[in-house]
């Protein structure tokens, strides 16, 4: 397969599938999601990364999802310079405080500290 878009699917060496009519219906064999797919191989992947789901894309979410091929790896997006940009993103889980900027942090420490001593009176 080479191409899917919402009236045509296209396979390597032309050969191409038009939607003549809006019953067009295509069934997967399997879908798993990439998180299910570990420790898994399987003989082919196949991939749909569009730029809705970029922020669920990581880079060990990417890896994951793109190494259980034994033969072949089909990745279809519609952006592959923001996918590029989403699959370097490191995975690691940051906390609040590690995600907010130093003014935030130091306006929420102020805060949490007026509570405590307004919670002691």
């Amino acid at each position: 397969m080479v191409a899917v878009d919402a009236q045509t699917i296209t396979f390597d060496g032309g050969n191409r599938i038009e939607a003549e009519s809006r019953f067009l219906h295509i069934d997967q064999g399997v879908a798993v999601t990439s998180y299910a797919s570990q420790s898994r191989t399987i003989d082919q992947v196949i991939a749909s990364a569009p730029v809705e789901s970029f922020s669920q894309v990581n880079r060990a979410q990417f890896y994951v999802t793109m190494s259980r091929a034994r033969q072949a790896m089909h990745l279809f997006t519609d952006s592959k310079a923001a996918l590029r940009e989403a699959a370097c993103r490191p995975s690691e889980r940051l906390s609040s405080i590690e995600i907010g900027s130093e003014n935030e942090i130091d306006d929420l420490l102020t805060r949490l500290q007026r509570s405590a001593r307004a919670g002691r009176r």
